[in-house]
């Protein structure tokens, strides 16, 4: 995340706002209808995929999808990531990968003939995910993110959204974060030194009433069974849980202007009547999600709105 600037966010955000404009308006454009993207996932996904994969449509680009790339292409047959990369990379003007592992994007970008988005990197990073999420919080937060107080609560060890989002908002100047966990699923210290050097404060508690009367908004997560760096069970990790469920008592009793956000999918830990509470932003953030990726994608080939 530390390669967006100020600058190029806050332009993002513009772009997101013209494409939500011009969708709402006339609905596709064909702005990317010379182009071809290739969508390949080697993790689960259904907001991210679904997301992009509208969002190409929507701007007029032809793309096609690959799931499960691990049992869905050559590599099955021995075939090294790196050849994949190579091989797609060539058929193609862009990709748009997950994968499963932290610094594959990173490789894959070292190979590939074309431009990678990174559309989750194991542990690693999601960076249009943290794009979409500050795009929301600054929406919905009334005045925005600037000298508000931002929980991150949950696993927010193993969790590649919450890392992403707290060095993204950083360049929001929010007066504080809360980091909320059980005490072996707390924030990392590497993200703690970059916020702390950007002169956030930084509040560690396991107490999510502390969040719940404090908050202006509140980032919350699933236990990341899929992407554990400890050795913890997921027995072990929903017992650590019971504390952290979100329900409707408690958006009810947080401050009458504060919000709830999660990247999904959920699961316990946010209630399905919270998720539809008119104070929990997840479902709206979706829509919010395709406009902020149809930007990005605009921006990588460089096709300024008109």
């Amino acid at each position: 995340m530390d390669n967006v600037s100020v600058g190029t966010f806050w332009g993002l955000v513009r772009t997101a706002n013209w494409c939500r404009a011009v969708h709402q308006r006339v609905g596709a454009v064909d702005l990317l209808k010379s182009k071809e993207i290739k969508i390949v996932f080697w993790q689960e996904s259904t907001r991210t995929r679904g997301s992009f994969e509208t969002a190409a449509g929507r701007l007029g680009a032809r793309y096609g999808t690959t799931v499960d790339a691990g049992k869905y292409t050559s590599e099955l047959k021995g075939e090294s990531f790196e050849d994949t990369i190579r091989s797609f990379s060539k058929m193609c003007d862009l990709m748009i990968l997950r994968t499963k592992e932290k610094g594959s994007a990173r490789r894959a970008a070292l190979v590939s003939h074309v431009p990678i988005i990174s559309a989750g990197d194991g542990a690693g990073e999601h960076p249009t995910q943290a794009l979409l999420d500050a795009y929301v919080l600054n929406e919905r937060i009334p005045n925005g993110v600037p000298g508000k107080t931002i929980a991150f609560t949950g696993d927010l060890r193993d969790s590649r959204t919450a890392r992403s989002l707290a060095r993204m908002l950083r360049m929001m100047k929010p007066a504080r974060y809360i980091f909320a966990s059980p005490p072996e699923l707390g924030m990392t210290d590497d993200i703690k030194r970059d916020v702390s050097a950007a002169g956030i404060a930084i509040i560690e508690t396991s107490d999510l009433r502390f969040v719940q009367k404090e908050a202006d908004a509140v980032y919350h997560q699933r236990p990341q069974n899929n992407n554990r760096t400890g050795g913890e069970s997921a027995e072990e990790i929903a017992s650590g849980y019971r504390s952290f469920i979100i329900d409707k008592a408690f958006l009810e009793g947080m401050k009458p202007e504060a919000i709830v956000h999660h990247p999904g999918p959920h699961t316990f830990e946010l209630t399905e009547e919270a998720s539809l509470h008119p104070k929990c932003v997840m479902f709206p953030a979706m829509e919010m999600g395709v406009y902020m990726r149809m930007a990005v994608l605009l921006w990588v080939f460089g096709i300024e709105c008109p």
